[in-house]
């Protein structure tokens, strides 16, 4: 009787743990990306970053179309202009935002009806641009409010 006691309360602890360690490298990882695009890189190089720095998290880091109504994960990179001017400049932002859905590893949903099988995790970053890349200037790129 207390097996499957114990057996629950490992598979919490160890999914718990787990789903911490994601959150934090995938919070690192935006400001990674942040840090990287306020140098002056085009967003491409800014995804590809990111998805190198996520230890295998991010599998596609160029998806466009993100969240639960899109890819599982996916990495946008916007620009924001703060004077609301029509281009950016140094010293205006930019944001990395990086969705991320974290699958329960252990049988748990299984064993306990109401437990979802995933959860959506989101980190995003602001950095202020020392350099404008090149990406920054196309108005697809370019925010006038903050993305997080």
């Amino acid at each position: 009787m207390i097996t499957p006691v114990v057996l629950m309360f490992m598979f919490v602890i160890i999914d718990f743990g787990i789903g911490l360690n994601h959150r934090v490298v995938v919070t690192n990882d935006a400001r990674e990306g942040a840090r990287y695009a306020a140098t002056g890189k085009s967003i491409s190089q800014i995804k590809q970053q990111v998805q190198d720095q996520s230890e295998g998290l991010v599998k596609d880091g160029t998806a466009t179309n993100c969240g639960s109504s899109g890819t599982e994960e996916c990495v946008q990179v916007k620009f924001y202009d703060i004077n609301a001017n029509g281009q950016v400049d140094p010293g205006e932002g930019v944001f990395v935002k990086i969705v991320y859905s974290y699958k329960i590893l252990t049988p748990m949903p299984a064993f306990v009806p109401g437990i979802p099988t995933k959860y959506e995790m989101n980190a995003c970053t602001e950095m202020r641009l020392e350099q404008v890349s090149t990406d920054a200037l196309a108005a697809a790129n370019r925010i006038t409010t903050p993305l997080c």
